[in-house]
């Protein structure tokens, strides 16, 4: 084993002098800097370093100075590449839709500077916070003072952790053979402990369509506590599955907080139309002119005696600093409530979280909901494709027209223009109802001028 570590080993351990400093420093400095942890892994540099220390290569203070100003630069390059190419740099792969980058831009939204110091101590936070911290608008004096805590804590404590490898180096060659196999005794006990469990499973999931899915009742949740949820469930699985809201059912009541305040929905709402939507996290792009343009409309909403609402699983702290971005980037101030979901509670019970699209992050759901409290219509859109409110208004017209008189609207209606006769009113019945006359294309299709115009 020895041999073997060593004939591998060799051309690394064996460098020396100015090779050995370029070679970590350029690895440290490559780690830390936006992105790149994903490819070249910090921690085995910073190690290499020690060792090369432990061998008398280099000297062990210049080689823990050169690691932490590395450390510390790469960080401060990563923050003002996010800080200035972020929102490109997003959109390609692999950062294109990566969950590991909302986990960052999540976990520095609730920590800060503390997010930047922890970040620092997991490989790929290291890589992704610097970055977002950036695109994120932290304050650089606040970024710098975490990161440079962060870097010598980091820099100076792999380093001697890599001389201390290095002094005990016959000692761990002498162990690896041992180590090596016990973990693959390990890995061999888990692989056998997944086929076996997959197998219980489809024996399971197979019973289960053997046996029919029958569905329990659904309980209302009128008067429910708030923040519970209600679910229909699936007799032939241990697990709750919640089911898509259809048209006619009743709209989840909730309390949830808002930037405006805790809202209890059925309350808020009172004798108003209403619209809930989601969007899938704070400071995106997509959502930032979504939520400008709901701004925008927000006159058109009142007209038509509609309150709307926003959510994502972001909390509210995040939104508020959001929304100084979306007043900056499309010119219009957030002028309704914008629910925060950190436990998804409210996007569980509309069902916003789809998880062969993302398992954590809300599609772009939008819900109408009418006086009666029930559900009139739902839209779902892909997280990349931005929602057209033109239409949600167009739909939201039409809803209010037909719960009024008895026509429906055909096709790319518009408000004003004319509309269609239930087929269940007869002409002379028409004649009464609609004195403004129609014409019949068809026995079944009859076009009269909009009734409330």
């Amino acid at each position: 084993m020895r041999t073997v570590v060593n004939t591998l080993l060799h051309p690394i351990l064996g460098l020396g002098g100015w090779e050995a400093y370029v070679l970590v420093g350029a690895l440290c400095f490559g780690e830390a800097a936006i992105f790149l942890g994903f490819v070249i892994p910090g921690e085995t540099a910073v190690v290499l370093g020690g060792v090369l220390a432990a061998e008398h290569h280099v000297s062990l203070p210049a080689m823990v100075t050169l690691v932490v100003a590395c450390a510390i630069a790469g960080d401060t390059v990563g923050y003002e590449v996010g800080r200035h190419l972020g929102p490109r740099l997003l959109q390609l792969r692999p950062l294109r839709a990566n969950p590991n980058v909302e986990r960052s831009r999540r976990f520095l939204q609730r920590r800060g500077p503390v997010a930047v110091f922890l970040g620092r101590f997991t490989a790929v936070f290291r890589a992704l916070v610097p970055g977002i911290a950036g695109l994120s608008g932290l304050s650089y004096p606040r970024f710098a003072l975490a990161n440079a805590a962060g870097g010598i804590v980091w820099g100076a404590g792999f380093t001697l952790a890599g001389y201390a490898v290095g002094t005990g180096y016959e000692k761990v060659l002498r162990a690896a053979g041992t180590a090596s196999t016990a973990l693959i005794a390990a890995a061999a006990l888990l692989l056998v402990g997944w086929f076996a469990w997959r197998r219980v499973r489809e024996r399971r999931e197979r019973a289960a369509l053997r046996a029919g899915p029958e569905i329990r009742p659904t309980k209302s949740t009128f008067g429910a506590p708030a923040g519970k949820i209600g679910r229909r469930r699936h007799d032939s699985d241990d697990e709750e599955n919640p089911m898509a809201l259809q048209l006619g059912d009743p709209a989840p009541d909730f309390t949830a907080d808002s930037t405006e305040g805790p809202i209890h929905l059925y309350e808020y709402l009172g004798d108003s139309w209403g619209i809930l939507f989601s969007h899938p996290a704070d400071f995106t792009p997509v959502c930032t002119t979504e939520l400008g343009e709901v701004a925008r409309l927000k006159g058109e909403f009142d007209k038509r005696n509609t309150k709307v609402l926003g959510l994502s699983v972001d909390p509210v702290s995040s939104h508020r600093d959001w929304a100084q971005d979306i007043k900056d980037a499309t010119g219009h101030a957030l002028n309704y409530p914008l629910i925060g979901d950190p436990e998804r509670k409210v996007a569980d019970l509309y069902g916003m979280i789809h998880p062969n699209a993302n398992d954590t992050l809300t599609v772009r759901s939008v819900f109408i909901i009418g006086p009666d409290k029930k559900i009139k219509l739902t839209i779902t859109y892909p997280a990349s494709t931005g929602r057209n409110f033109q239409e949600i208004l167009r739909v939201l017209d039409s809803l209010q027209l037909t719960s009024q008189y008895s026509v429906s609207t055909p096709v790319n209606w518009n408000d004003g223009e004319d509309v269609i006769i239930a087929t269940a009113i007869s002409d002379d019945e028409a004649k009464q109802r609609f004195p403004k006359g129609f014409r019949a294309v068809k026995p079944y299709l009859r076009y009269t001028p909009q009734p409330n115009r």
